[in-house]
């Protein structure tokens, strides 16, 4: 379960900055 968990937590950070990478690039 906590493997679970810790997967989950890396796949919110890896969604946080897709949008962070969009942001900059739609700003550009």
């Amino acid at each position: 379960m906590r493997c679970n968990s810790h997967l989950f937590f890396i796949t919110i950070k890896k969604d946080f900055y897709i949008q962070l990478m969009f942001l900059q690039y739609w700003h550009a």
